[in-house]
Order: structure tokens, then C-alpha cells, then sequence
């Protein structure tokens, strides 16, 4: 019997053996120690069998009609089938939790009819027995309750953290939005220098067409000058101080618009440059940003996987312990009734 029982893990009863014969066992509650020993079981059947030897005594000495001795075998086959219940109904409990537990426990199934339980310290021998295994239940039990609190607290830790990398990524997300929005808008920026350029560039184009027209009219004046010469000298004189007055007014007008471009053209150089420059810039702060969100990303999806393995732990681990707790629910209630059964029938015993 004891190698059969080696296997269990957890176990729900205990129980403590009477101080006489006329006090009820106790049942102790998950709360409690136990208080059974061998040496509480052995004094208890020393007491049993010298109280029995007593009642032999009397037996042989005291006259008993056949209505009482037949009441008292009656007795003690009722209390003896009851006996053989609860033990049917341990095995029972015990085989259960063997079928549920996950491992190879085929060996190990008991059978109400290994026992031979004739008196009442068989009785407390096999509950002392449970005792033991009760016992470790209780460790047990005690291993399950700080497991749960030990995921619980990983699984709110695992959630402060899924939010923490919510809230990192809903700022990189912002920023990207920013470092875009600037993007735009130096893109726009760029765009419309581009199109000033090009109007610059049409405005040059138009000034030198502009000058080739006016040394072209300088060539036709001269021309004319030289002819119209022969003609009328001081005519001519007149025409030429003239003709000279407009050609240097051309020619310095000439010069001022070629500056002007010249200083337009290179401002607008020097911005481009800067422009591009800031460009650059912006495309690898992207970049990082780009990066810093794919490993948040990576991050978060690992913290979800995490607590996802967390929450099924704790419903397997909360499942188990409240089928533990229903089991030992059932058998103290068992074990009650018996004590009360074992008290009425020590009563009904030494009256």
C-alpha cells in the first residue's frame, strides 16, 4: 500500500488520532498542521486493544442476552462496510487525480479491495498516510499561489511595458510626421527657387538679346555718323555727342543689369546649396527614425508574444488550483462525517 501511494504529490487529508478512546479524531483544514505520528497511531491500537480485552473480560464475567451481542456484531459489521466506503471513496479521489495529472500513473492505480481494513487502526494508519501526503499538497498549493502572484506581477509588468512601447513609438511616429511635414515643405521651397532661377535666367537671356539689339544700333549710329559726316559736320558733331551720350547710358545700363543678375544668380546659387544641405540632413534624421521604429516595432511584438505565454501559464496554473481546491473541499467533508460516525460508534462501543 505505502509504495503504491509513493507517486501522489498532493493529497487532502489529515488527521490526528484521539487522546482517548471517548474524544473525536480532529481534522485539520488547509490553514492548520497536522498532529498524527506513528507513535499516536500505535498508542491509539495499544488502547483499542486493551479496551477490547476489557470488554472480553467483561464478556466472560457480566451476562449478555443474545439481543445485545447481536446488536454489537450488527455494530461492528456497519462500522466496518463504513470503513470500506471511505476507503473506496479515497481511492477513488486518489485515482482521479492520478488519471488528471499528466504523468505515466498506470502503475500506480490503486484498488479498494488491496486493503484489509478490520479494525480502527488500519483505518488511522491509512489517513495517517494521507496526512503525509496532505502535507505536501499544502507546499504545493502554497508553490501554485506564489507562481500566481509571481506571473501576475510579470504580467502587469509585461503590460507597463507594452505601454511604455505604445507611447515610444506614438512619439517616433510624430516626429516622423514632423521630419516629413519639413520635407515638404522644403521641397516646396526648393521648387519655387527653382522657378525664381528660371525667371532670372529668362530676365538674363532677355538683357543679352537686349545688348546684341543695342550694338547693333551702335553699329547702324556709327554707320550713320560716318556717312551723315560728309554731309554736315557739325550736324553730325551734335548727333554723335548725342548718339555717344546714349550709347554710355546704354552701356552703363548694361553693366548695372549684368551685376544685379551676377548677384542674383549667386545668392540664389548659395541658397540651393544651403537648401540642399538641409535636405540631406533631413533624409537621415528619416532614416534613424525609420530604424528607431522598426525596433520598437520588434520590441513590441516580443513584450505582446511574452505576455500572451504569461496569461495562458496563469489560466493553466488557475485551473489546477481550483480543481485542488474542489477536491479538498469534497474530502473534508468525507472526513467529517466520518469522525462523526467514528465518535457515535466509540460512543455506542464503551457505553
Amino acid at each position: 500500500m505505502e509504495s503504491k501511494l509513493t507517486p501522489i504529490t498532493t493529497t487532502f487529508v489529515t488527521t490526528a488520532s484521539a487522546a482517548t478512546s471517548t474524544d473525536p479524531p480532529v481534522i485539520s483544514t488547509a490553514s492548520t498542521s497536522t498532529s498524527t505520528t506513528t507513535d499516536d497511531v500505535a498508542n491509539d491500537d495499544t488502547e483499542h486493544k486493551f479496551k477490547a480485552s476489557c470488554i472480553d473480560t467483561e464478556t466472560q464475567t457480566s451476562p449478555f442476552t443474545d439481543n445485545s451481542i447481536d446488536e454489537m456484531n450488527k455494530r461492528k459489521e456497519n462500522y466496518e462496510q463504513y470503513c470500506k466506503e471511505l476507503v473506496k471513496y479515497i481511492c477513488s479521489i486518489y485515482n482521479d487525480h492520478l488519471v488528471n495529472s499528466s504523468q505515466n500513473c498506470e502503475t500506480f492505480i490503486v484498488s479498494p479491495d488491496s486493503f484489509e481494513l478490520t479494525n480502527i487502526s488500519k483505518v488511522f494508519s491509512l489517513l495517517e498516510k494521507f496526512s503525509v501526503k496532505f502535507n505536501e499538497y499544502k507546499t504545493n498549493s502554497d508553490n501554485f499561489q506564489s507562481m500566481y502572484s509571481t506571473l501576475v506581477n510579470s504580467l502587469q509588468q509585461k503590460h507597463a511595458e507594452s505601454q511604455l512601447y505604445h507611447e515610444r513609438l506614438q512619439h517616433s511616429l510624430n516626429e516622423l510626421n514632423e521630419v516629413r511635414k519639413h520635407r515638404e515643405e522644403a521641397e516646396i521651397l526648393v521648387n519655387s527657387l527653382r522657378e525664381q532661377l528660371n525667371v532670372k535666367q529668362m530676365e538674363a537671356d532677355n538683357i543679352v538679346k537686349q545688348s546684341l539689339l543695342m550694338n547693333e544700333t551702335i553699329s547702324a549710329s556709327t554707320k550713320f555718323v560716318d556717312q551723315s559726316s560728309k554731309m554736315n559736320f557739325e550736324e553730325e558733331t551734335s548727333n554723335e555727342e548725342k548718339l555717344i551720350a546714349e550709347i554710355q547710358r546704354l552701356q552703363a545700363h548694361l553693366v548695372e543689369m549684368e551685376e544685379s543678375y551676377t548677384s542674383e544668380a549667386v545668392i540664389a546659387e548659395n541658397r540651393e546649396v544651403e537648401l540642399r544641405s538641409r535636405l540631406n540632413e533631413v533624409e537621415k534624421s528619416l532614416a534613424q527614425l525609420k530604424d528607431s521604429c522598426t525596433t520598437t516595432d520588434t520590441q513590441l511584438q516580443t513584450a505582446y508574444s511574452e505576455r500572451d505565454d504569461a496569461l495562458k501559464h496563469l489560466e493553466a496554473s488557475r485551473r489546477e488550483v481550483l480543481d485542488l481546491k474542489e477536491s479538498l473541499k469534497t474530502l473534508q467533508t468525507v472526513l467529517d462525517n466520518f469522525q462523526r460516525s467514528k465518535f457515535n460508534m466509540h460512543h455506542l462501543l464503551f457505553l
